[in-house]
C-alpha cells in the first residue's frame, strides 16, 4: 500500500512540479500519492473544511472530493504552507487520530488571542501537538515573524502555537 501526502496552501498547482526545492523532486524510495490541493487565503481553506466536515469529520468528504478513499492508503500526512491552515487545523482536530504527520510550513498564524482561550483557536494544532509530544504523531511546524497588519500584535507562524 502507498502513502497519501496531502498537501495545502498557495502552493505550485494543480500537480507536483518538478522543480529543484518542490516536493515532487524528492527521490522517494517508495513514492507516496501527493493530492495538492491549491488555493489563495485562509478563508478559502476554512471554507473547504466547513464544506467538507460530516458527521464531525472531514477527511472522508475530502477524500471523495479528490475520488480518493483512506482505505487505499498505509498512512495519511500533511504539508502545508501559509494559508493551508485554515483547513488543517479544524482537519487535525476532527481527523487526527487517521493523520501520520503533519509538516506545516509558516502555516500556523497565530497572535493575540483571547485570554480564555489559549490556543488562538487552533485546537486541532494542541491536540496533535499532544499527540506529537506522547510520540504518537509526528509533528514540524517552522516559524517566521511578521506584524498582522493595523492595531494587530506581531504574529508568529509556528513558535506561538507550538
Amino acid at each position: 500500500m502507498t502513502a497519501l501526502v496531502i498537501s495545502a496552501g498557495p502552493v505550485n498547482g494543480p500537480g507536483i512540479s518538478k522543480r529543484p526545492g518542490d516536493i515532487g523532486a524528492v527521490d522517494w524510495s517508495e513514492p507516496p500519492d501527493i493530492l495538492t490541493i491549491t488555493g489563495n487565503g485562509s478563508s478559502y481553506f476554512s471554507g473547504l473544511a466547513s464544506q467538507w466536515t460530516a458527521d464531525g469529520h472531514i477527511l472522508p468528504q475530502l477524500l471523495a472530493h479528490y475520488g480518493r478513499t483512506a482505505a487505499n492508503y498505509s498512512s495519511i500526512s500533511l504539508t502545508g504552507f501559509s494559508a493551508g491552515h485554515g483547513l488543517f487545523g479544524p482537519l487535525l482536530l476532527l481527523d487526527g487520530d487517521s493523520i501520520a504527520a503533519a509538516v506545516l510550513f509558516d502555516s500556523c498564524f497565530t497572535g493575540k488571542g483571547p485570554p480564555d482561550h489559549p490556543s488562538n483557536g487552533k485546537d486541532g494544532y494542541a491536540a496533535f501537538g499532544a499527540r506529537a509530544i506522547a510520540g504518537e504523531k509526528l509533528l514540524v511546524l517552522t516559524a517566521s515573524r511578521g506584524e498582522n497588519g493595523p492595531g494587530m500584535v506581531a504574529s508568529s507562524t509556528g513558535s506561538q502555537c507550538a
